[in-house]
């Protein structure tokens, strides 16, 4: 907020015939919305920061955006920046109306507590085809645990279908829902997904109520399809073939399964407090089948709570990027006290530090900051529906080697801070 009411300022400071304003995002409502409404009402932004690639047709299709493209450099540096991914942002006009600033494959998580208690294949489960994705899901149910076996939000914001419809229907196909503008979805192909969640949600595999908070991390449904936070490039799993790698955070509380069962930790593991975990897809097996993205091995962790400020535990936050040091990870860290049971969470504080993984071997911190980067002082990270919180989740390098982080403010705003190389 601090930096965005600097830039009004300047801006109005040198443009006194050009005055603009700014409106902060109001609570409960997300940077897509208002931007919108904004564009229906003629007020649009000027600059859109850090939005959803599923937004932005929808932007173009109101007439409220510039090609990028129509700039001298802008088509080359967008190649440059992205490679040959860029053209998967090319609206169907063929111009560029969105600067790429991640891609993550999407992939079905399971619990593996809740498959084992319901006697389901851990390695290996059947969840290749719809059948046995139905099948799997009664079992789970009825055997393992949980509420749900899939707990989507049955709601209707802009993102949803790209966790439930359109996974499936690319994993299928291997198809854009539009090309050429034309759907793609209006066949068998689309029809047999719709059907397949309908099936999902008429058996009450699915609930049909929105979950206030994260029913997988909360134990409540046995599995999720997500976004996860991988590497942009292959590196080097412990068995030295070339691999992609995702950062995540286990858990081994066991106790939602059964109140005597504790928190039986793997070997090697002493410390039961969540940590930052790597996990690695052969780059070769990939590509002899794609669905190999979805079963990752060679489990290692990475890092540990240390510090005070994340005693409780510590997560991903902004995907890796590669320095000339290492791989720079911006991570959360959590202090304060979980109540069970309790969301949203008003005992808990969020802030955000900054680790160098090894080039070479991404198991391995070479540095790791000893005190938060970032930390809850202002009124909106300190007020909002989970209070107390920043949470890195963006980070965009600039050419003068700093870089600007887009993080959350108390579950409720988006906020950007500048990370300055000094070395």
């Amino acid at each position: 907020m601090k930096w965005g009411k600097q830039v009004v300022a300047a801006w109005n400071g040198s443009h006194p015939s050009e005055q603009v304003s700014a409106e902060e995002i109001p609570a409960g409502k997300s940077s897509e919305e208002v931007i919108g409404a904004s564009i229906t009402a003629g007020n649009t932004p000027c600059l859109v920061f850090n939005t959803a690639p599923a937004a932005v047709p929808q932007f173009q299709k109101q007439g409220g955006l510039v090609a990028l493209d129509s700039f001298s450099d802008g088509a080359s540096y967008i190649q440059q920046r992205t490679g040959p991914r860029a053209d998967q942002y090319k609206s169907p006009d063929g111009r560029f109306y969105q600067m790429p600033w991640k891609t993550n494959p999407v992939m079905i998580f399971y619990n593996k507590q809740a498959f084992q208690k319901a006697g389901i294949n851990t390695a290996n489960p059947p969840l290749k085809t719809y059948s046995e994705f139905l099948q799997t899901a009664k079992t789970v149910v009825a055997k393992g645990g949980v509420k749900a076996a899939i707990w989507p939000a049955p709601s209707s914001e802009f993102f949803q279908p790209w966790f439930d419809f359109y996974p499936l229907f690319i994993a299928q196909t291997g198809k854009q829902l539009v090309a050429d503008g034309q759907p793609q979805f209006n066949n068998p192909d689309g029809v047999a997904v719709g059907s397949f969640w309908k099936q999902l949600y008429d058996q009450k595999l699915a609930p049909r109520e929105l979950y206030n908070g994260d029913a997988f991390s909360d134990q409540k449904a046995a599995m999720a399809i997500v976004g996860p936070l991988l590497f942009p490039e292959p590196v080097r799993a412990p068995d030295g073939r070339p691999a992609y790698a995702m950062l995540h955070r286990p858990t081994w509380d066991l106790s939602w399964v059964s109140p005597d069962a504790g928190e039986p930790l793997p070997a090697g593991v002493h410390d039961p407090r969540p940590g930052i975990w790597v996990s690695f897809a052969p780059v070769e097996e990939v590509a002899r089948d794609p669905r190999a993205l979805a079963h990752f091995t060679q489990h290692r962790p990475v890092a540990l709570p240390e510090q005070a400020w994340e005693d409780l535990k510590i997560g991903a936050g902004t995907p890796p990027v590669r320095t000339s040091e290492g791989w720079l990870v911006i991570y959360h860290g959590v202090s304060g006290e979980l109540e069970l049971g309790a969301w949203p969470q008003h005992k808990v504080r969020y802030a955000a530090g900054a680790m160098l993984l090894d080039a070479d071997d991404v198991t391995t911190v070479v540095w790791r900051t000893p005190a938060p980067l970032l930390q809850p002082d202002t009124v909106e990270e300190r007020d909002g529906i989970v209070p107390n919180v920043v949470f890195p989740t963006a980070i965009d390098l600039r050419r003068d080697g700093d870089a600007d982080v887009f993080y959350g403010m108390a579950d409720s705003r988006i906020g950007v801070a500048r990370l300055h190389r000094t070395a």
